[in-house]
């Protein structure tokens, strides 16, 4: 069966296409989900600042926001606890200095049954558990290796020899 250069190199293209990692799929992974937090009477929203390990953080920085404005601003007590009047339902942002979590708060007897009554935010560089992975910048070797490989398999594929069998 003939088969040309360029169809060759258009079935290597899309073979490699299903094998690479799709930077869709990756972006979907590392999207935020949000938690929902059911919010007490008056719009009040409790909770914890904790570290890394679990360990509360006292007297660090809580800042609320609702679509990227700071709607409330307080500080957490020395068990790291905090909490938050006159606030709305909807999606919010809870950050300290060392991190953010996302929240969909719910008034009070509107939140579902899953949702949470206390918001923990966890601040501090985040903690990323693996079995080792490839050594930094070893993604720039492989992307050079497969283009490489690619460049070769369209060379091979265009010196191949496979003339149409001549007519008996």
């Amino acid at each position: 069966m003939y088969v040309s250069a360029w169809k060759r190199a258009a079935l290597c293209l899309a073979c490699l296409g299903l094998i690479l990692p799709q930077p869709a799929l990756m972006a979907a992974e590392t999207q935020t989900r949000s938690k929902d937090i059911s919010l007490t009477t008056g719009g009040t929203l409790a909770g914890t600042v904790v570290d890394a390990n679990g360990q509360a953080i006292a007297n660090t920085s809580v800042k609320v926001k609702f679509r990227g404005f700071t709607v409330a601003t307080t500080k957490s007590d020395a068990t790291g606890r905090f909490a938050v009047c006159g606030l709305r339902g909807g999606v919010h942002e809870i950050c300290t200095a060392g991190g953010s979590t996302v929240n969909r708060f719910w008034t009070k007897g509107n939140a579902p049954l899953a949702a949470r009554s206390t918001a923990i935010v966890v601040a501090g560089p985040e903690v990323v558990r693996s079995q080792g992975g490839l050594p930094e910048g070893s993604d720039l070797l492989i992307g050079g290796l497969l283009v490489g490989g690619v460049i070769a398999a369209i060379i091979a594929a265009a010196e191949d020899d496979d003339d149409r069998p001549a007519s008996p």
